[in-house]
């Protein structure tokens, strides 16, 4: 439930803030995204995103939170293959299913401007399976409910060399 209003509040918000800065309500509502993020997080814990996400900041400077949206719709539809109740918590959110709800936050992305593709995220192709290796490494990637494979992961990330 706190994911879910969450993500309802993000995508409600966020280009609101990205557009203006000043708008106190979308700020205040995407600081109550947070908490609730926080507070899911704190029962859940974090998963493959943000697994993917510590190297894309540490080597490609990405931002923390722009590392992590950069693979979350990846991350989405294979999690949703393994567990389908994400497709029920996209459709609270208005979505079709959890790949509908994935084009919405790769919408979103380019909306607030953010990097979308390797290119644009300086990531060479060559880089992918030490992304991949270290993906796996991170504590917070047991968490995450789809067992990828090194070579899964970099299928995965792939999609991003447009």
């Amino acid at each position: 439930m706190l994911a879910v209003r969450a993500a309802a509040l993000v995508f409600e918000n966020l280009t609101a803030v990205v557009k203006d800065g000043m708008d106190k309500t979308a700020r205040a509502n995407m600081s109550l995204a947070c908490l609730y993020a926080s507070m899911a997080f704190s029962q859940t814990g974090t998963t493959g995103s943000h697994a993917c996400s510590y190297i894309l900041t540490e080597v490609y400077g990405l931002p923390h939170g722009e590392a992590c949206a950069f693979t979350a719709d990846a991350w989405l539809k294979v999690n949703a293959k393994v567990y389908p109740r994400l497709n029920d918590h996209a459709r609270e959110l208005g979505f079709a299913d959890a790949d509908e709800m994935a084009e919405a936050i790769n919408s979103l992305k380019r909306e607030c401007g953010l990097k979308t593709t390797l290119a644009e995220a300086g990531i060479p192709v060559s880089d992918l399976d030490t992304i991949a290796e270290k993906t796996m490494a991170a504590g917070n990637f047991a968490n995450n409910v789809a067992k990828l494979s090194k070579e899964e992961i970099v299928e995965m990330l792939l999609q991003y060399n447009v």
